[in-house]
Formats: structure tokens, C-alpha cells, sequence
């Protein structure tokens, strides 16, 4: 991923692509990019808050809009705030999904890739 020294603590928001390798039923992709995240850490802090770039709408991927300071769906005109709130009016059912992060001993940090069903209220996981 990223190690902190290199994460700004300016509360911007910057995108990690996931990266792993995955295997189908018949073959096998190493190195593979499978999502992507958006860290960020506030001035002063030594932990970060993580988001997934997958819309809850409908699963398109949610870009950073920096003239007005939020996130964009191009899909159906979702829109975030940058801690992942949404903007109203907005087709998301919910605010962008939370995912689980931490900074191991080297000062690399970890994020805990999950998906999550799109298109309900409730964050579920999928298996």
C-alpha cells in the first residue's frame, strides 16, 4: 500500500489502487488491480480513515471532484463529502463504505479490502 511518512496529513484524500493476486476456475493473474481505496489523515494525526472508490449505488467508481471538494459518481450523479457522507440529493442509499485500516510497526499502511453490496441502505460484505 503506502507507508505514513509518505500519506500528508493535509485531510486530502489520495487514491491506492488494491492490488492482489486472484485466481478465476481456471486461471491464475498475479499482481492483478482489483479496486481501489482513498486514504486520508487529518493535520497532526498519525492514523488514517480509508474509503472504497466503488460507489454504493449501483458499484461504479466514485472519483475526487477537487474544484468543489467531494467525491462524484459519473455514473448516476451521486455525490460525497470527503469523509465519505453523502450530498444530498443523491441516488446512493448510503454513504461511501469505511474500511477497516492500521499502520503496522514499519509505518506501512494496512487497509482491509472488502466489497459490498451496492444498491442498499445496509454496508454488507460480500462473501
Amino acid at each position: 500500500m503506502a507507508d505514513l511518512a509518505n500519506l500528508p496529513d493535509d485531510g486530502q484524500p489520495r487514491q491506492f489502487p488494491v492490488i492482489t493476486d486472484r485466481v478465476d476456475a481456471w486461471t491464475g493473474y498475479d499482481a492483478e488491480p482489483i479496486g481501489a481505496v482513498y486514504v486520508k489523515r487529518e493535520k497532526g494525526s498519525d492514523t488514517v480513515e480509508a474509503l472504497s472508490a466503488t460507489c454504493p449505488h449501483a458499484g461504479c467508481f466514485v472519483e475526487m471532484d477537487k474544484e468543489s471538494k467531494c467525491f462524484r459518481c459519473p455514473c448516476h450523479n451521486s455525490a460525497f463529502t470527503l469523509d465519505g457522507g453523502i450530498v444530498a440529493p443523491s441516488p446512493s442509499p448510503r454513504p461511501m463504505d469505511s474500511l477497516e485500516c492500521q499502520i503496522d510497526k514499519s509505518g506501512s499502511i494496512l487497509v482491509k479490502w472488502q466489497n459490498f453490496y451496492t444498491g442498499i441502505e445496509e454496508k454488507v460484505a460480500r462473501p
